[in-house]
Parts: C-alpha cells; sequence; structure tokens
C-alpha cells in the first residue's frame, strides 16, 4: 500500500514523502522516500543499531499503530543512524513503556548507493521493519499511522504524517491511524 506524508506547515524543505506499507504477518515493512536535493540532516549512519530515547528530537521515521477496537497502541521509531525504539501505550499519550515485544531495524539509502553517477550524496530513502510479537496486536487487524521528523540544516524540525488536525502536530491521535492493514488468515488446507 503507497502512502503520503505532507508537513504540518506549509514552508517545509519538502512538500511530501512517498512511501510504502506491508504487513508480512507480525511484520510490518515500511520504505519511506524523500526527493533528491533535500537539504535534511541526516544523522551519522556509523552508529550501533540499539535501544535509545528521544530520537524525535532528530531526524526520525516512525509508525503508529494500533487496533480498531481498543485505546491501546504501538510507536515504533527510528533513526537513519539506526538507534530506534518502541513504545506501548494504554492510552492516548499515556506512560510510554519501552516495548521488549516490539523489534525495530533499518537502513538508509543514498543516491550514490543505487546510482554511482550522481553527484548527490543526501540520503533519499529510509526502509525499516517492524517486528510486533504484542500478543494483543499479533491476531488483529492493524490501525496504521507512519509519519516522519525532519531536522533541516539549520537544525529547525518539520513534521510529516498522512494529515495534520489541531493547532500543534500530534503523531499520537488515533484519528490518524488511517490505514488499514487486516490480519490475513491462510488456510492450511490444500
Amino acid at each position: 500500500m503507497n502512502f503520503v506524508l505532507v508537513p504540518f506547515h506549509a514552508i517545509a524543505p519538502i512538500d511530501q514523502i512517498h512511501g510504502s506499507i506491508e504487513r508480512r504477518g507480525t511484520q510490518l515493512i515500511v520504505e519511506f522516500r524523500l526527493p533528491l536535493g533535500h537539504g535534511i540532516h541526516w544523522p551519522n549512519t556509523d552508529s550501533l543499531a540499539e535501544r535509545r530515547s528521544g530520537l524525535w528530537e532528530s531526524t526520525c521515521f516512525e509508525c503508529f499503530i494500533g487496533l480498531a477496537d481498543a485505546d491501546t497502541y504501538i510507536e515504533a521509531n527510528i533513526s537513519p543512524a539506526g538507534q530506534w525504539q518502541a513504545f506501548e501505550f494504554e492510552t492516548y499519550r499515556a506512560v510510554a513503556l519501552p516495548s521488549p515485544k516490539v523489534l525495530v531495524s533499518g537502513q538508509s539509502m543514498t543516491d550514490t548507493e543505487t546510482s554511482p553517477h550522481t553527484n548527490n550524496n543526501d540520503p533519499f530513502q529510509m526502509n525499516c521493519t517492524i517486528d510486533v510479537e504484542h500478543p494483543s496486536f499479533v491476531t488483529s487487524d492493524w490501525h496504521i499511522a507512519p509519519a516522519t521528523v525532519l531536522e533541516d540544516r539549520q537544525g529547525r524540525l518539520h513534521y510529516y504524517a498522512l494529515s495534520h488536525s489541531g493547532e500543534r502536530p500530534d503523531f499520537h491521535l488515533a484519528a490518524t491511524r488511517t490505514l488499514l492493514l487486516p490480519l490475513r488468515v491462510q488456510s492450511l488446507s490444500g
């Protein structure tokens, strides 16, 4: 399934972020694509892939996963540098607890990695995999909201989501989780 993220403010370094999302059992595969020459601060990719909080204070890719019949939701974050975090929420912005039942991994790419004849070294793609082994989510349909925080080279943060409402950007609103990825139960009979 394809999606488009739009900025919270009209004045932003990028007009749209395109992406795709797919559910494979308990995995969520997400790809975020930025236009070339975007001028975004991209964290150093030489860091270790480890859990770290506060990733939204710089360039960070996020995905919110909710259920239709519960207030519970998961927030998964990944930095292009490889650090990641996953939180569980019982209700809207209730105490965020790091989730041991959700793992996040990813890889960023530049245009020179895919086309060595270009001169632009701006990273333009972030691929991530979110493994959700949380018992409440394994056998349920997922309501998804991909989102992105981009830090420009002047240190300003820009917020991208499927849609925005309110006076401040808020990725936690249940109303923003508009992409439905159903559980597909496959028959074992043949």
